[in-house]
């Protein structure tokens, strides 16, 4: 008999604990990925969609494409339940910079979604500026840029932790994130992490082959207080995700009809990244603030073709890229009607692949075909 659920259920809960003082100040929200410095909405010149937590959780976007999707100026493009790409005024990956925390980690998608090396669990906040932005991101930026914000450490005396769960019936997937903070002095910490338990989604018809995955993130930071202007800041992220297929790259193969057809999916993709900062505040409305740092980030990514009629793999990629950027960018109220803003951007990308191809007939012989 095929299981029939025509009602999922979804459940989430929140809870939060925190100890602070009672002089907290609420600030007015504002934008940094729409000028590269902090503005309010109606100041920024081009068109762009903002998703704070709240918002994120009330969409219960399991991924980023999920939380953006159905919004003016931005369709999803799906090849399996992780793989979700935001597409901008109808320009694809290829043509979006996607940034962490102001750090891009665009790098070659045959399949799949590059944003799904990280976890919509943690991010904070979702900026999406929409139309040409490569004058502020460099190269790759004809569609536009998102840039999803993750907690930082913060100096609020105390712990502070936020923690979430949800499940639903659906995929009978399980879901976890906590957040914690905690600050003495010129110190502050912020650890977090989420995970994610999907097995394969339970349709009306049946369950759906291949739709399940694993995922785990965890991010990290240490900020020291030099002075009341002066900051340095170590962080670090990490996520993984494994068994993930994509469904929807599901083609025949090329030049031999006995395999059927060939689906793509990586057994195993990690993302690294590493920041060494420094901030300056002035000290007035006047003085010039800066901002640097330093970064690596290094992605490894297995990206099988699994022949359907013989089970097996008959083409492994198994491709590390590796990420050394520096960025520098300060502002400065030169008049109460005028602001200087500046800054330097650099950063080098190398790619390593190693694929390997099964030969017709048996497709049990391997052998180097790399791509580049």
């Amino acid at each position: 008999m095929i299981p029939n659920p025509l009602r999922p259920i979804a459940l989430s809960l929140l809870v939060a604990f925190s100890q602070a003082n009672a002089d907290d100040t609420l600030l007015p929200t504002v934008t940094v990925t729409t000028k590269g410095y902090e503005s309010d909405d109606l100041s920024a010149p081009v068109s762009s969609t903002v998703l704070d937590r709240t918002e994120i959780d009330r969409r219960a976007g399991q991924n980023l494409g999920d939380a953006l999707r159905g919004e003016p100026g931005i369709a999803i493009a799906s090849d399996s339940a992780q793989g979700q790409n935001p597409t901008l005024r109808g320009l694809g990956r290829d043509s979006i910079v996607l940034l962490v925390d102001g750090m891009r980690f665009n790098s070659a998608q045959p399949a799949g979604a590059i944003a799904s090396f990280m976890s919509l669990g943690l991010a904070e906040r979702v900026e999406v500026v929409k139309g040409g932005s490569s004058v502020l991101y460099g190269t790759g930026a004809l569609g536009g840029a998102i840039n999803v914000r993750l907690p930082q450490a913060r100096f609020t005396p105390g712990v502070g932790v936020e923690a979430g769960a949800s499940y639903d019936s659906a995929s009978q997937g399980i879901r976890g994130t906590a957040v914690m903070n905690t600050s003495s002095g010129d110190h502050a910490l912020m650890l977090g992490a989420s995970l994610a338990r999907i097995d394969d989604y339970q349709s009306p018809e049946g369950k759906v082959a291949r739709t399940g995955y694993d995922s785990d993130s965890f991010i990290g930071q240490y900020r020291f207080r030099l002075d009341s202007q002066q900051q340095v800041r170590i962080s670090a992220q990490l996520h993984k995700d494994e068994d993930v297929w994509y469904p929807g790259s599901t083609r025949p193969h090329a030049t031999n009809p006995a395999t059927r057809s060939v689906t793509v999916h990586s057994p195993k993709q990690e993302r690294r990244l590493f920041e060494l900062g420094y901030n300056r505040q002035g000290a007035t409305d006047t003085s010039p603030n800066l901002d640097l740092r330093v970064y690596r980030q290094e992605m490894e990514r297995q990206i099988y073709a699994n022949a359907n009629w013989l089970e097996r793999d008959i083409i492994t990629n198994e491709v590390t890229f590796q990420t050394d950027g520096i960025d520098a960018r300060t502002d400065w109220q030169v008049h109460p009607q005028h602001l200087l803003s500046f800054g330097l951007n650099a950063w080098e990308m190398t790619g390593n692949p190693d694929r390997r191809m099964a030969a017709a007939p048996g497709f049990t012989s391997f052998a180097s075909n790399n791509p580049f």
